[in-house]
């Protein structure tokens, strides 16, 4: 078991177009201990948990998973059943919202690197779905996802050591059945790999639910096409992937929103690397953030990444003034054993 465990942490320095002495000071983001393998012959796991800047302890990515081989018809299928935490969590692609670029962020990043769509990602969740690949060529997953109150049972996927009184306040609550559905076709030509996918979500929650007063339930119906290409040869990977997400709320008003990324990289004997990332946001009055990424990487180990991230915003909170005084370089070290 021993063997199966593996840990991580970041070092960021952030430094923002507008900064002080403070800002530049060096941050630890997150720090994670995994367990991932096999555990009988068609039972595995990835288990990540996460000690936060804040000293907060809990669950991260989580995904338990039965997994089996079958013929039918002549077809070769791989099938199984997968319990987790959040959708895209057991996800096989990196163009989806759980395992999306940027792998390790600087300080103050979000706005353009993460959409703000259920689909990029849905609090407090635990969803069973059912799987299966078919020929190396269709992948087909279809399941449903529940919500957990800060004492439930279920929340023991969102275990924290943070107190109970914090994590109601502005806590979601997803009510009743959230169902989930993804289909992807994959294809390899030559030293070319292509891959074009498309996801559904529906979820009902309620904002602040241990408010006196809590908020309106909203419906949640999100729509997803995703694609990924990858080239490999010899020394030399290029990967770009893109996602759109539609988002269609129930509450009238002008939320409603459309996330659409894009990212490429190149990397050069899996040590030298640079990738270009770009995000937008918008909804029914118009974009909200814009903004690219340009991140240099090197690895001088397997165990060891440095890169610098270089943030820009062209539009910020809804308005192109000023976006620009939200830029801002990271220096990050990941360290992994």
């Amino acid at each position: 078991m021993v063997s199966k465990l593996a840990g991580m942490v970041q070092i960021v320095q952030n430094r923002p177009k507008h900064a002080t002495t403070q800002d530049h000071a060096l941050t630890i983001p997150q720090s994670s201990i995994f367990f991932g393998g096999k555990i009988t012959d068609n039972i595995g796991a990835f288990v990540q948990t996460t000690l936060d800047n804040a000293g907060v302890y809990g669950a991260d990515n989580t995904d338990f998973r039965y997994a089996n081989t079958a013929k039918l018809s002549g077809i070769d299928v791989e099938y199984g059943v997968t319990l987790n935490n959040n959708p895209t969590v057991q996800d096989l692609w990196n163009s989806t919202s759980a395992w999306g670029f940027p792998y390790a962020g600087t300080n103050g990043t979000n706005g353009v690197n993460n959409g703000g769509t259920i689909l990029d990602g849905l609090d407090n969740a635990v969803g069973l779905t059912a799987y299966g690949m078919w020929n190396n060529w269709l992948y087909t997953e279809i399941g449903a996802y529940k919500g957990s109150k800060v004492n439930g049972f279920l929340n023991i996927f969102h275990f924290s050591t943070d107190t109970a009184a914090n994590r109601k306040v502005g806590y979601n609550y997803i009510d009743g059945t959230v169902p989930y559905a993804r289909v992807a076709l994959q294809h390899n030509i030559g030293k070319n790999y292509f891959m074009i996918g498309t996801q559904y979500l529906r979820a009902k929650v309620i904002g602040n639910y241990y408010a006196a007063t809590p908020d309106a339930s909203i419906t949640f119906k999100d729509y997803a096409i995703d694609g990924e290409w990858q080239y490999t040869n010899g020394n030399h990977i290029v990967t770009a992937e893109a996602s759109r997400i539609w988002e269609k709320q129930s509450n009238g008003n002008s939320d409603n929103l459309t996330t659409t990324k894009g990212k490429i990289s190149y990397f050069y004997q899996h040590k030298y690397g640079v990738t270009l990332d770009y995000i937008t946001d918008a909804n029914n009055a118009g974009t909200q953030n814009t903004g690219s990424t340009i991140q240099l990487d090197f690895l001088p180990t397997q165990k060891i990444k440095l890169a610098a991230q270089f943030n820009n915003y062209t539009r910020f909170g809804g308005t192109t003034n000023n976006a620009s005084d939200n830029n801002n370089i990271g220096l990050i070290g990941w360290l992994m054993f």
